[in-house]
């Protein structure tokens, strides 16, 4: 069983205190020995009755000067005794002190430590019930909304599901979007891009922005994202239509909840389908055939 260090240094005062007034009672009781009690004692000697001879003897020598009397010698001694026991007094009375205020510091001490672990506590539970709360924005996947072959610009979006139970407010986003070399269906994307870089330029905005809210059965928040009609971005657009290169796309979106500025950061590529174009017609619709995959890197959140 594990002893409780409050009642430990409480138990250590107590003692510390108790021994202090013993010291006091016992200092006391020998002073007022050496005070009252031997003064008593000097006071109580019965005098003796002069003989004739005695008396005779004085009255010769009465002219004489007399010895001082012994009364003065046991003041002295009385004095000289009280004086022995004050300073023995005075020196357990300062090692009492310094006794005390070694345990008082080391109470407060404690009493810091304690205070200061309440305080961790305390925010740590803070932390942890807004973590339970707050808005968590997750990029999950990404899908064409035109076909490479028709040339940019090249429109496709992101699909957002915020996962806590805040809305995410202020929310702004940017992306980019390069070529790396070709990823063949039957390999895995590289793991040597290095990292996601986007989100050293995004913050939310200040009074605008768009409203996340938590994700609902019935709830679908896309990002529109696209492609311009430029002759390096119809270069890229060419790269990966003939696969020769594939295309990455990676961003984050910055936005506040509870106060607190929180980011999400994304990267995936475009995999492509052999022998088979980028569009296809599903149900007499035109339907993306080729499908925006995750990365291993450049993806996180805070």
């Amino acid at each position: 069983m594990r002893s409780d260090p409050g009642l430990l240094k409480m138990g250590i005062n107590i003692a510390v205190f108790g021994a202090f007034v013993l010291m006091v009672a016992v200092l006391g009781f020998f002073l007022w020995q050496t005070l009252f009690v031997f003064e008593k004692h000097s006071n109580t000697q019965p005098e003796a009755k002069p003989s004739y001879s005695d008396q005779r003897a004085g009255d010769e020598n009465s002219g004489r000067i007399s010895p001082a009397p012994s009364r003065g010698n046991a003041t002295d001694e009385a004095i000289a005794e009280y004086t022995k026991w004050l300073a023995i007094f005075t020196l357990f009375l300062v090692l009492a002190t310094v006794g005390l205020f070694i345990s008082g510091e080391r109470n407060v001490e404690v009493a810091r430590q304690a205070a200061n672990a309440a305080r961790q506590s305390a925010d740590l539970a803070s932390e942890a019930l807004i973590a339970n709360t707050r808005a968590w924005l997750a990029p999950s996947f990404a899908i064409l909304n035109t076909p490479l072959e028709s040339g940019p610009p090249i429109s496709f979006q992101l699909h957002m599901i915020n996962t806590g139970k805040e809305p995410a407010l202020n929310a702004k986003w940017d992306f980019k979007y390069y070529l790396i070399p070709y990823i063949k269906p039957t390999n895995s994307p590289s793991d040597t891009l290095g990292p996601n870089t986007v989100c050293e330029g995004v913050e939310p905005a200040n009074s605008a922005g768009i409203v996340i809210y938590p994700a609902t059965p019935t709830t679908n928040f896309w990002l529109p994202l696209e492609i311009p009609d430029t002759p390096e971005d119809r270069k890229i657009v060419t790269a990966a239509l003939e696969r020769s290169n594939s295309l990455v796309i990676e961003g984050c979106i910055a936005y506040r909840t509870f106060g607190k500025i929180h980011k999400s950061w994304f990267r995936f590529f475009l995999r492509d389908v052999q022998g088979q174009p980028s569009f296809v017609m599903r149900d007499g619709k035109p339907a993306p055939n080729w499908n925006f995959n995750a990365m291993t890197t450049g993806n996180g959140a805070n």
